[in-house]
């Protein structure tokens, strides 16, 4: 993918989101570690996801290993994603979340909330994710020792982390088609506490947004429109454009999806005239063929003929008849 590409792809919010590789290294993850598969990747995985990098629902980060050498980037979920997407899915119906204590005597109590009372220490959490259509719960119970990075959040509040580690599990192994290939910065080897929240800002796509269209996207609309300029003419008005020329990036994709659809709806129409016009012709080819076929049987008829003629002539007369009523009751 080169570093001026952009892709397009409207978010779960609604809105747009404008992203290329030079936006994403200047103004997402300034890390000058992050490769360019990387932010390929990262690239993909927005659009395929429909998240908005600029509001920190996600985050490329890149991080040292045991022996200090850059291990691979992380796509890191922002701390809302996660419950935003699973009380929006349709069988969404509730979810638990808790704690796992040991006492002095080693009883282990799975808890609900975060709260380890003096005499316990904490081990793990767990959480239950609820799916309409399905009878048991989706449960993980995790350990407090697999996960614990021993840095930020982690110290001050290791039950609140361990817990919420429990429950991003769950949610994305309920909800795997809306949150496969994210994860949170309590699962990975990340300081939350240093991952800006405030929203991105990014002067090149306020650029991006202002600018007219480039030759080859103006193709690209009039390759839609199919090849018809009357109508890039009347669709950039009703964007408030005097002509196709003005036409700026930000309404690039609005236009070309009401340029598309109103191109299938004129070739239905002109497909629904066609066939109305073939149909037309069919009954008056049938009328002219009945009307011959009739003055030819009693042109040659005689007097002792005469009845077997006249059923013959109704029988013609009937087929045309049921061609104009199945044409009528089509509503043509």
């Amino acid at each position: 993918m080169k570093n001026n590409e952009i892709i397009s792809y409207e978010a779960d919010s609604g809105q747009v989101i404008t992203l290329s590789p030079d936006i994403v290294r200047n103004s997402i993850s300034t890390d000058p570690c992050v490769t360019d598969g990387e932010i390929a990747m990262f690239l993909k995985l927005c659009e395929s996801m429909k998240v908005n990098p600029f509001l920190r629902e996600i985050y490329l980060v890149k991080y040292q290993n045991k022996n200090g050498k850059n291990a691979k980037a992380n796509f890191i979920a922002g701390k809302e994603l996660f419950t935003k997407r699973a009380e929006s899915h349709p069988e969404y119906a509730g979810m638990k979340a808790g704690i796992v204590t040991s006492d002095n005597n080693g009883v282990i109590t799975e808890r609900e909330g975060t709260i380890v009372l003096p005499n316990e220490t904490l081990i793990g959490g767990w959480a239950e994710v609820y799916r309409k259509e399905y009878v048991t719960p989706i449960k993980n119970t995790v350990s407090l020792s697999e996960y614990n990075a021993k840095q930020g959040l982690w110290f001050s509040k290791p039950a609140t982390m361990i817990r919420k580690v429990a429950l991003v599990q769950s949610l994305r192994e309920a909800f795997p088609n809306s949150l496969g290939g994210l994860y949170t910065h309590e699962e990975m080897p990340v300081d939350g506490t240093k991952l800006p929240d405030d929203p991105i800002i990014v002067k090149e796509i306020e650029d991006l947004k202002a600018r007219l269209l480039s030759p080859t996207e103006k193709k690209v609309m009039f390759s839609i429109s199919g090849g018809d300029k009357n109508l890039c003419v009347s669709i950039a008005k009703l964007f408030g454009y005097d002509s196709p020329a003005d036409i700026k990036f930000k309404d690039f994709k609005a236009i070309c999806d009401a340029l598309d659809d109103k191109t299938r709806r004129q070739n239905t129409i002109k497909m629904l005239v066609e066939e109305k016009e073939l149909e037309q012709e069919a009954i008056r080819e049938t009328e002219a063929d009945a009307e011959a076929i009739t003055n030819l049987i009693f042109r040659k008829g005689n007097e002792e003929d005469e009845e077997i003629n006249d059923i013959l002539s109704k029988t013609l007369h009937k087929d045309l008849k049921d061609l104009r009523k199945d044409y009528s009751d089509r509503g043509e």
